[in-house]
Order: C-alpha cells, then sequence, then structure tokens
C-alpha cells in the first residue's frame, strides 16, 4: 500500500493551510500521508519541498505534524509554524519517505566539483550549548546532526542553526521520531529558549545534502523494528 500521496495544490491550500500562491508554485511539491475523508482526529503529516527560482538546485524542505487543533486557527500556516515540526514514522512510512527524498534528489543538478560535507554528528556538552536536552528522555537513543554547510547561506553570515534529530524509544522499537529544529542562534543567549518547543522544520539541501539525508534515515531504518 503506498503511505505518502501528493495532494493537488487545491488540497494543499484548503486542507493542509498552505498558502495559496506556494501551493499553486509549480516548482513545489506537497506530500500527506493517504487517511480516511472522515479522518477528524489526525495527526496528519505533512512534507514540503519548495524550490527558489533564483537557486533551483537547491530545495528547502519542510515537515510537519498537523493536529485538528491547528486547523481552528484561520491563520494556520505549517511552514512558519514553530511546534509540531517533527513525524512519527513506522517502517513502511520511513520507507517511503527515503524513496521520495530519493526522488527529488534527480530534480536537483549534482555539482561533483563542489561537494561539501553537510552533517556532523553533535553529542555531550555541545549538545547542552545548543539547549538540546537528551537527558529528557532517557529511554530514547537519539542522534543528533548539525548542518555544517547551508548551500544559500555564505559561511561567514551563518546566523542560523539547523539541526536534525533522529531518535527511536526503547519501549517503541517500531516508530522512529524524526524532528528538523532552525532557529536564529542569538536566541541561545535566553536560557530560557528551548529549541524542541521553538525551531522551524524546515532546511535547506542540495542534492549532495539530500543524499547525506538519506544515508541517515537508512541507517535509522535499519534499526527499526518492523
Amino acid at each position: 500500500m503506498k503511505i505518502w500521496i501528493k495532494p493537488s495544490p487545491k488540497l494543499a491550500h484548503n486542507f493542509y493551510r498552505i498558502p495559496s500562491e506556494i501551493a499553486m508554485g509549480d516548482d513545489n511539491i506537497f506530500y500527506g500521508m493517504e487517511h480516511h475523508p472522515y479522518d477528524l482526529d489526525g495527526p496528519w503529516p505533512l512534507l514540503a519541498f519548495l524550490q527558489n527560482k533564483e537557486y533551483p538546485n537547491v530545495a528547502t524542505f519542510h515537515i510537519y505534524n498537523v493536529h485538528p487543533s491547528d486547523l481552528e486557527f484561520e491563520s494556520f500556516n505549517p511552514l512558519v509554524r514553530r511546534v509540531r515540526g517533527y513525524l512519527t514514522l513506522k517502517h513502511q512510512a520511513l520507507t517511503g519517505l527515503i524513496d521520495i527524498l530519493r526522488e527529488y534528489s534527480q530534480r536537483l543538478s549534482s555539482t561533483p566539483n563542489k561537494r561539501q560535507k553537510m552533517f556532523r554528528s553533535i553529542q555531550g556538552t555541545e549538545l547542552a550549548d545548543l539547549h538540546l536536552h537528551p537527558e529528557w528522555f532517557p529511554k530514547s537513543k537519539k542522534n543528533h546532526y548539525y548542518q555544517i554547510y547551508d548551500p544559500l547561506v555564505k559561511k561567514e553570515k551563518y546566523t542560523i542553526a539547523t539541526i536534525l534529530i533522529l531518535s527511536i524509544d526503547r519501549t517503541v522499537p517500531s516508530v522512529l521520531f524524526f524532528k528538523i529544529v532552525s532557529f536564529p542562534l542569538g536566541k541561545l543567549q535566553n536560557p530560557s529558549f528551548t529549541p524542541l518547543d521553538d525551531s522551524l522544520a524546515r532546511i535547506n539541501l542540495d542534492r549532495n545534502g539530500m543524499e547525506e539525508l538519506i544515508t541517515l534515515l537508512q541507517m535509522q531504518l535499519g534499526r527499526l523494528a518492523k
């Protein structure tokens, strides 16, 4: 059974509340999970691939978990919402996500002579410095990856931290928790700032970066119980 489906631009706007000018954009692609039309309980996972016409070899990848309570607000827009920027994925859903990323990566031109590593693992005291709290989830095996190369930003102008969180709870080994946190570095000066609760779930990826993300997700796929 196919889990991920492409909503029409009209459905992306009317149901997922993607702004109409973005939903109707020729180069923007969205995915949701197939669900019964009378399913009012949610949640409803959402993937978005947005392209800037000035940078056709880079996509901004968004994830979100839409809840019914979100849709109560007329101004709701999942692309700028600072909570629920995560997915919970079982084996088949994760496999489908990997396939989508692999297929989409073919739309982006490869730059073999300029290949730059996009992610590095972070742990220990660096997690504390970034206000991440793995100790809050002692039953989970978490992997954190910091984006060290953003294809849309000059290195000397990096002011945003973007981090992938991949986690499997030992009590629910069949589900991967996948979260993206992206936030201004200046917010770390506030001791009470928590990226888990106040960040955007988006990341800029070129083809090489998308392939790196696929590799990281494949590693988690091998750890998931079916």
